[in-house]
């Protein structure tokens, strides 16, 4: 074995010091020619010395302390040790070939005991006259002692001093009241008992049994004081995504991301949640990024995003942009260090003196208090970061954010209507639905009871559930609207309420006397359709503001003072001397403020004394510190008018509003305001068999009975025109865009065009194609069009496009000649898996391009659910009730959380066969599919059966080096999970390891052709080929979906009811019915 073996470890009973015995290893257990020549004793606190922590010259690498280091002993006593502590050793055995040997048998915990001296004690509490008469023997005793019990007198002449020359009543208590010390030792150790970092390694499974913790004692020391310190905060989450990712890195070290297998499960009536996201351009062209990407503004993109380390440094990455870095709150950066988990950072402005302006400094500081995995520096300027490991594994990832979240108020489809007024204020109108599935189960619920189904405009509900027409669920939409001022997005704000009824569509322009108009089609969807418009008049931004409650004159004293706390920051204040109290109206005191303060300014109104802020906005606060101002009473000020803030001028004034046209099938609306001033409403309606364009024009000056003009047909092709979105040019004509369905290439391909309106001749231009068509039969179809002016007065038009087979955003630039009739070839701005659609971009107030836009994209619970909970009592019984919308000027930059889990908006739709990129993530983490669920009649699951109701999936990956996965950690995990898991939920296992890096030649290698790959056989892949063979006698083979073989007579219409052709049976000329 060549390590000791019999091992003790006893207190002594002077206290402070331990004494160990052991047996050391026979020489026959080493090879010949090897023999033991030393002994190694290393001491440590809390767990054991690992052989790894002994360097290869016999330096200990760890915490701890080396005891005796020398030649073969057996005992050893260790002493001056600190009272009521636990002591851990390990023996090491030291070979002649300077190898060194230890196993758990060379290991003893060992619990160092104090000696209060209580045999004294006892002895002193004895009664004086036993105490005067306990006396040692004097010489004459001594020799006749040695006369008559020469036995008795040797041992006597062989006790320490301190026992020798002491009565023998007093050494009798010190023989038998010893052992007291180490019983009140152990005794005031047993509050240790309960302190999992403390307490002996042999009370660490009683610990976790009075939890019902199943303690894993193959475990290190240290993970299993971990596992019984933190198993009560598991308990508390008790079946939440959290514990189930604590549990998991507390036993594997793995990065877990769990998916709710039941958010994929298809169900009816439920479309794609699609929820709005934001782009911004790039430096360079067709380069879009997220505007909360701080990756960006820092300079941690493209090549250095991502850096290795050498076996001799850290990975390191500085920055490309230097100070003043221009940030915006809610900025994130997401960093990854040597391949573990990410985490990220969200800036606030409360860590910054000018964010828009941020220095290094500042932005070090925040990255050093928010992450303990890197360094981070500022270097003349630069910022840079740098991993506290050296190696292959040292490794630093800058995580590159796609969309910005702008809003979860989704919808199945509807465009963006951004509008900006003369000062910057830019507003966002859009559709927002109740999500289907409460639809669906309010609908569900009628029909069992037999009630009515809530009717629509024009249809009357019957009152049985055999009869018709009985309204399906459908989304019920509300039109709602947002601002965007000071780097964020407020809280959105109803426009129309569901009660009012169901309304779609929405488009918004602004007037040249910054009003808003606001136009919508009530009931959309319906052939009860109604427009509908509304005007608005937005509040300004107002400052923070004070209003005393007098009249002046105030009476002032001299040395009497104001306080001011601005916006957060440092305190300002003005003093009040005898010159100044001469007349002490409102007037005089705003002159001697405004005079020696310029972080508030004073006014006076109607004799009363105003104080606000220079700034509009609300991230304006005002504060009058009145346990510093002497002279606040004087002037009218106490508690209740000590504290303000501003306002964004989010408020609008809305008049009544408006139906306008005959009720039918509108939708797509879009307005834009003309040179005139006039608002052109431009929108789709069914006429019949086919969707056209048309438009009208609305004059606020005229009387309302005249002020909207006649409609005007605008596009009637046979195929269909929707979608239209209209725009003007610096000569003032209007552009025309809109999606037109294209009869005789593909039952579904939609391509856009352009009309130009001119209004030197009051005409419009021929209908033009935009872009490229796409091949016939391609089903390419390119929708939802808006376009935005560049400053060369040309367009940049953005529009939804399935070019590369799934729904992505493109772009193509559109040269502002009516006369230049050259179709664009687009480019692809999106890609990937997710559902892309309605693009609006808008210019932003400080100049970038932003995109708004929809997507079905999943959005992390991070994102969703970032108010803290009120805890009290370590339970979460009430909502917070503090203030939702802080001061972001005090707002401090945060550690941003990783949830590991997905709120997912994909719904319920088919499969696109095209869309590889969504395709391809089938059964993955991100997975936006929907499946049938497995096994509905109750059949056993097996382990690759996924998608029911109950079963969570945990796809685990590897962020230690030394933790591969395997699949006996797997199932030792699962009867882990299986404690804190309800009754009715299954986990699922899947094992997704991250790409790594194999080096086929090291970094700088000569390969000088000695290295070569060999492959024994090469498949070539020929493609997918379907083949059918049928020999059957009077059998006719009948293939579904295909042009050429229907099995309908249009002569015979019985035929029809046993039909397999789809699409419908087409007429004899071969065109489309759209109706």
């Amino acid at each position: 074995m060549k390590t000791v073996t019999a091992l003790q470890a006893k207190p002594h009973l002077a206290g402070h010091r331990i004494d160990l015995s052991w047996q050391n290893p026979l020489a026959a257990e080493f090879e010949p020619g090897i023999s033991l020549v030393g002994i190694q004793i290393v001491r440590r606190q809390r767990t054991f010395t690992e052989a790894s922590d002994i360097g290869g010259d016999g330096e200990l690498l760890a915490d701890g302390q080396i005891v005796y280091n020398g030649a073969i002993i057996s005992h050893f006593s260790d002493q001056n040790l600190s009272p009521q502590t636990t002591y851990y050793y390990t023996l090491f055995t030291l070979d002649s070939t300077g190898s060194i040997h230890t196993d758990l048998q060379a290991r003893v915990a060992c619990f160092s005991t104090q000696n209060y001296n209580l045999a004294t004690q006892l002895y002193k509490l004895l009664p004086a006259v036993h105490q005067r008469y306990d006396t040692p023997l004097d010489a004459a005793q001594q020799v006749t002692l040695q006369t008559t019990n020469p036995a008795l007198a040797q041992a006597l002449d062989t006790l320490p001093p301190q026992l020798k020359n002491r009565g023998q009543l007093w050494r009798f208590l010190q023989a038998t009241a010893s052992p007291l010390d180490m019983m009140r030792s152990l005794a005031e150790g047993l509050p240790q008992l309960h302190q999992p970092d403390i307490v002996r390694p042999e009370f660490l499974p009683a610990l976790a049994q009075w939890m019902g913790w199943d303690l894993d004692q193959t475990l290190p020391l240290f993970s299993q004081r971990n596992e019984v310190q933190f198993a009560p905060h598991l308990y508390r989450q008790v079946s939440t995504i959290p514990s189930l990712r604590s549990l998991v890195t507390r036993y594997t070290g793995w990065y877990t991301q769990v998916a709710e297998f039941e958010q994929q499960i298809i169900r009816t009536n439920l479309p794609a949640q699609l929820n709005i996201f934001a782009l911004v351009a790039g430096t360079e062209p067709n380069q879009w990024h997220s505007p909360t990407n701080a990756a960006l503004a820092l300079g941690f993109i493209e090549d250095n995003a991502s850096t290795t380390g050498t076996a001799s440094t850290a990975a390191q990455l500085t920055s490309t942009a230097s100070e003043p870095f221009v940030l915006t709150p809610g900025m994130e950066l997401t960093i990854t260090a040597d391949g573990r988990v990410p985490n990220g950072v969200t800036f606030l402005p409360g860590d910054f003196v000018d964010m828009g302006a941020a220095v290094a400094t500042e932005v070090v500081a925040v990255l050093n208090r928010t992450f303990s995995e890197v360094t981070a520096t500022a270097v003349d300027g630069q910022i840079r970061l740098q991993s506290h490991t050296v190696g292959d594994s040292s490794a630093l990832q800058i995580g590159q954010s796609v969309a910005a979240l702008v809003s979860l108020e989704g919808a199945p489809r509807g465009r963006l209507s951004p509008v900006t007024d003369s000062l910057n204020h830019l507003r966002l109108f859009y559709e927002t639905v109740t999500p289907l599935t409460e639809a669906t189960t309010a609908a569900a619920l009628q029909q069992l009871q037999g009630n009515p189904i809530g009717s629509i405009a024009g249809e009357t509900a019957t009152p049985n559930l055999q009869s018709s027409p009985y309204r399906p669920a459908t989304p019920q939409g509300e039109i709602h609207y947002k601002s965007f001022r000071s780097g964020q997005w407020g809280e959105a704000q109803p426009l129309t309420h569901l009660s009012e009824g169901a309304a779609g569509h929405p488009t918004a322009v602004v007037l040249p006397d910054d009003r808003l108009w606001v136009a919508w089609v009530r009931y959309p969807d319906t052939a009860s359709g109604q427009l509908e418009f509304i005007l608005g008049q937005p509040a300004p931004p107002q400052p923070a503001r004070l209003v005393s409650q007098k009249s002046g004159p105030y009476t002032l004293s001299p040395g009497m003072s104001l306080v001011f706390r601005v916006n957060g920051n440092r305190l300002v204040g003005v003093q009040f001397s005898g010159a100044d109290l001469s007349q002490a109206t409102a007037e005089a005191v705003r002159t001697v403020l405004n005079t020696q303060l310029t972080s508030v300014s004073a006014v006076a109104e109607n004799g009363r004394l105003v104080l606000e802020t220079p700034a509009s906005g609300g991230d304006q606060r005002l504060e009058l510190v009145l346990s510093l101002s002497s002279a606040a009473a004087a002037l009218g000020f106490d508690q209740r008018n000590s504290v303000a803030t501003g306002t964004w001028g989010d408020a609008i004034t809305w008049q009544p509003v408006t139906a306008t046209g005959d009720p039918g099938r509108h939708s797509d609306l879009a307005a834009v305001v003309a040179g005139d001033g006039r608002v052109w409403l431009f929108w789709s309606t069914h006429t019949g068999r086919r969707w056209s364009i048309v438009t009208a024009q609305w004059n606020s000056a005229a009387p309302p009975e005249t002020a909207w003009s006649p409609i005007e047909p605008l596009a009637e092709t046979a195929g269909g025109n929707r979608e239209p979105y209209a725009i003007l040019d610096t000569a003032n004509r209007i552009w025309l865009f809109w999606s037109q369905r294209q009869v005789g290439s593909g039952p579904e391909s939609w391509t856009l065009r352009r009309r130009v309106f001119d209004p030197g001749t009051t005409s419009w231009g021929p209908e033009v194609a935009v872009t490229v068509p796409p091949p016939v039969n391609s089903q390419v179809r390119d929708l939802t069009p808006q376009a935005i002016r560049l400053e060369d007065n040309n367009f940049q038009l953005f529009f939804q496009s399935n070019r590369n087979g799934g729904s992505d955003l493109w772009s193509a630039t559109v040269i502002a000649d009516p006369t230049n009739t050259t179709p664009i070839e687009p480019v692809a701005i999106t890609t990937g898996p997710t559902l892309d659609s309605a693009p609006a971009p808008v210019q932003m107030p400080e100049g970038a391009l932003w995109l708004l836009y929809r997507s079905d994209r999943s959005v992390s619970l991070s994102q969703i659910a970032n108010r803290p909970m009120v805890a009290l009592n370590h339970r979460i019984i009430q909502p917070n009730t503090g203030s939702t919308t802080p001061n972001s000027n005090t707002s401090q930059s945060f550690r941003r959380p990783d949830t590991g889990t997905l709120k997912r908006f994909a719904g319920a739709n088919s499969i696109v066969l095209a869309d590889i990129a969504r395709i391809q993530r089938q059964r993955q983490w991100d997975d936006l599919l929907s499946y049938t669920p497995q096994k509905p009649d109750g059949g056993l699951l097996a382990n690759d059966d996924l998608y029911t109701r109950g079963t969570i999936g945990l796809y685990l990956s590897r962020t230690i080096p030394d933790s591969p996965l395997s699949r006996e950690k797997v199932e030792r995990l699962k009867a882990v999970l299986e404690n804190f898991l309800p009754i009715n939920v299954r986990v699922v296992v899947i094992l997704a390891p991250r790409v790594d890096i194999e080096y086929l030649y090291p970094p700088g290698e000569d390969i000088e052709e000695r290295y070569q790959d060999q492959y024994p056989f090469v498949d070539y892949y020929s493609g997918l080929t379907d083949a059918t063979d049928l020999d059957l006698p009077d059998w006719v083979l009948l293939l579904s979906n295909s042009i050429d073989q229907v099995s309908a007579d249009p002569t015979d219409l019985t035929t029809l009811r046993d039909r397999t052709h789809f699409p419908p049976y087409l007429p004899p000329n071969n065109e489309p019915d759209d109706s």
